[in-house]
């Protein structure tokens, strides 16, 4: 995650690098360069679901807090920008939040 939010461009071989491992590891825990992006990216999303699940103010604060979230984490971890509209793949990313059970 760290070498990916320096430079988002970088390539499988210096992410295995980073990590200790080899290219071959890489592939065999993530696939594709997608799914990678993919197990960066969740966490990252997650972080800003908790941050945005804070409640309390009115609520047009409310509604904008994911999106400045959102923003934030995207200048310190760039690699979901990469991730784009790939169809299916990343359908799941935008289905509806369901709300949080009372208690």
């Amino acid at each position: 995650m760290r070498l990916l939010a320096e430079r988002p461009d970088a390539g499988t071989a210096a992410i295995a690098a980073a990590a200790g491992v080899t290219r071959r590891t890489v592939y065999a825990h993530f696939g594709t360069r997608d799914a990678l992006l993919d197990a960066v990216a969740d966490p990252i999303t997650d972080q800003a679901m908790d941050e945005a699940e804070e409640s309390g103010g009115p609520a047009l604060d409310a509604l904008l807090r994911p999106q400045d979230i959102g923003w934030r984490l995207f200048e310190r971890n760039p690699v979901p920008l990469q991730l784009g509209s790939r169809g299916a793949a990343d359908q799941a990313r935008h289905e509806p939040v369901p709300p949080a059970s009372p208690g």
